[in-house]
């Protein structure tokens, strides 16, 4: 059956809130990708910078690149899982992948998950990750292949590092449409609550140990690092809550406070590479 022209391989999904600064280079790191049959969305969540010049010159650009479908979503400021909704509800590529604004894609990412995917029937494939602080790498975190998707949410849920980023999934739209949206209730750790929904769905699950994403890391003063991870210890709570119960549920909020002090100390007095 031919492919319809209207409906692309791969979506996408690049949410952003007062972050033009940095949207045209995580853009650009989708059109320089080697994979080209893409459907390129923005989900702003109602952004109050210039983020209309920004999607002017992204217009601009894309009038000379017909590969890409490009579609801007200007919704009110709800958080970050509504914008993604919002999103996913009008995706129509057979993958669908999400890109936050401040980061970017390796040049073969969306070649590699894709023809992974397509090779061996998976509807979610992950892989690793490299840190940047925007003109440099600085390390890799390499994504075991062999291990079981218990062990990736128990990892998830509990470990003081996470075992791949979130964006580096792609995910079938099949999937997609049997797990659902995002928890709108999470205003932080969203993207774990969902990695799990999708490991514990998933028919396969394929694993690719090279970088995948481009995650940009900063230096921000110690009372934005304790506020920001003073709200995702508390979100991280309603993670945990979502995805235990009995005894385990008890010894996991415990665990996970205990871990996310430790990235609280681990943030604090080292400098995070990788």
């Amino acid at each position: 059956m031919r492919k319809r022209p209207d409906i692309a391989r791969i979506t996408v999904i690049i949410p952003t809130y007062n972050m033009a600064a940095l949207l045209a280079e995580a853009v650009e790191s989708v059109l320089a990708n080697s994979f080209s049959d893409v459907e390129l969305m923005i989900a702003d969540d109602g952004s109050t910078d210039n983020i209309f010049s920004t999607i002017r010159q992204i217009r601009a650009r894309l009038d000379n690149d017909r590969r890409s479908k490009f579609h801007y979503l200007k919704i009110r400021h709800q958080g970050k899982s509504v914008a993604i909704n919002r999103a996913l509800s009008r995706a129509r590529g057979d993958f669908i992948t999400i890109l936050d604004a401040d980061d970017k894609l390796p040049v073969h990412s969306l070649r590699t998950r894709y023809e992974r995917a397509t090779e061996t029937g998976a509807e979610l494939v992950l892989g690793g990750f490299s840190t940047f602080d925007g003109h440099r790498i600085l390390g890799y975190r390499s994504l075991t292949p062999n291990k079981n998707r218990e062990r990736l949410i128990k990892e998830l849920l509990f470990n003081i590092k996470s075992p791949f980023h979130q964006n580096s999934m792609l995910v079938s739209k099949a999937l997609m449409e049997r797990v659902g949206f995002y928890d709108e209730n999470l205003l932080r750790a969203q993207d774990k609550d969902y990695a799990i929904r999708l490991l514990r769905e998933a028919n396969t699950v394929e694993i690719i140990d090279k970088p995948v994403y481009l995650y940009r890391r900063y230096e921000r003063g110690y009372t934005n690092r304790l506020r920001n991870r003073l709200r995702t210890i508390y979100y991280k709570w309603k993670v945990i809550d979502k995805h235990t119960s009995g005894c385990r549920r008890i010894m996991g909020l415990a665990w996970g406070s205990l871990v996310e002090v430790g990235k609280m100390g681990y943030e604090f007095f080292s400098i995070y590479k990788n």
